[in-house]
């Protein structure tokens, strides 16, 4: 009976023996591959990389490195959904990698799930309340849900944690921005060109911001340096040539608009504003060259076709600003403009009846629109109606009192 025991326990540790060896060899080849995987990876070569992953893997089911770099693989080409599953399995391994509720927090927000990111960069936060990417992520998350004030709060820990973050000012800029809080993303943007004197964008969204004060010289100076830093950056000419229109800089506009189309001559609304310039000066063939090529462009433009009529009725194309004005009011028929044109061209050519049939629409679209309600008189007069021209210059009285 002893003998017969030691028998089975000498076969049991043989057994174990065998089993550890197994093991053992199983987790020095799981290494090996995921070590070449590595390799790979480095290289660029991602589809090797995730074959020799899923070699280790399979060798190894708990290798949360091996998942973790085979997500990145994933990631790479592009296989979101891959990478977060295996991102998903680095977690279960060890939950409390924040690098990978980071990692995949940045997949689920490009593939704009950024609620679901938001959720993963709070998990990293609290495991490192003091991980400025987190806050960094999570925040630009936050922004692109238009939840700016949690925008700002995330951004601010960021610069908490590194004052030379120059990022996290840019961002924090932005969302003062998009909340018309121009002052305080002036001295974000500031902030960012102190730390890196060469940032061209921080330059234009300054000097967007000052516009949107008013504040055109500045302006101009920040899209100048904009531009120094890039001289392609068409948004900086625009930026520069509308002030220059603001300011009755007609020339200087035209030049920046000029430069903005020879590098993107697709933008519909520049090749507007370069015709509105032109217009300025009386330049109205070239105006409605230009207003015709936005058109061309876009041709929903209600405006393009307002100002070219304008500029027909000036060198009196009578009919074709007519026609412009009423493409205006195909595209948008609350727009009081288009019919207070057309309005005055038909009151140019005597037609008072039609004069006054579009200064009423124009009227009823904006009660208090003192122009129409002024020359609605005139046409009432020149038919004499006198009544009804006198209640107009009454109420044309009680606007312009106000």
């Amino acid at each position: 009976m002893k003998k017969r025991f030691n028998l089975l326990l000498v076969l049991i540790l043989c057994l174990s023996c065998d089993f550890y060896a197994q093991s053992n060899d199983n987790y020095n080849e799981s290494k090996r591959f995921q070590e070449s995987g590595i390799t790979h990876f480095n290289n660029g070569d991602y589809r090797l990389a995730i074959n020799d992953f899923s070699q280790a893997i399979r060798l190894n089911p708990n290798d949360d490195m091996a998942y973790y770099y085979r997500a990145r693989s994933h990631q790479d080409m592009n296989n979101h959904q891959l990478a977060i599953d295996d991102l998903t399995q680095v977690i279960r391994l060890n939950p409390n990698d924040e690098f990978a509720y980071i990692r995949r927090g940045l997949i689920l927000k490009d593939m704009n799930n950024h609620h679901l990111a938001i959720d993963d960069f709070t998990q990293a936060i609290r495991l490192n309340p003091n991980d400025e990417f987190a806050y960094y992520f999570r925040g630009w998350s936050h922004q692109d849900l238009n939840n700016y004030l949690l925008a700002i709060d995330d951004f601010t820990q960021v610069i908490r944690i590194n004052p030379n973050n120059e990022s996290a000012y840019f961002q924090r800029g932005l969302s003062h921005r998009f909340m018309n809080n121009h002052r305080l993303a002036i001295d974000d943007f500031s902030q960012v060109i102190r730390l890196n004197p060469n940032d061209s964008k921080a330059y234009y969204f300054r000097g967007s911001s000052h516009q949107d004060l008013n504040n055109h010289r500045i302006a101009i100076d920040d899209f100048t340096q904009a531009i120094r830093v890039n001289p392609n950056d068409e948004a900086a000419y625009i930026g520069r040539g509308y002030s220059y229109l603001i300011m009755n800089n007609n020339l200087q506009a035209i030049d920046d608009f000029s430069q903005a189309i020879r590098l993107n001559p697709n933008l519909s609304f520049v090749y507007f504003q370069r015709g509105r310039a032109h217009q300025d000066m009386s330049n109205h063939q070239r105006a409605i060259e230009d207003f015709t090529y936005s058109i061309r462009l876009n041709p929903n433009n209600e405006l393009a076709y307002i100002f070219r009529g304008i500029s027909h009725s000036i060198v009196n194309n009578h009919g074709l600003a007519i026609d412009d004005y009423t493409q205006a009011i195909r595209i948008n028929p609350n727009s009081s403009e288009a019919y207070f044109e057309r309005g005055n061209k038909n009151q140019d050519l005597n037609n008072h009846g039609l004069a006054i049939e579009d200064y009423t629409q124009a009227i009823r679209i904006n009660p208090n629109f003192s122009s129409a309600y002024h020359n609605r008189a005139i046409s009432h007069r020149a038919m004499g109606n006198y009544g009804l021209a006198d209640q107009d210059s009454r109420r044309v009285r009680q606007i312009d009192s106000r």
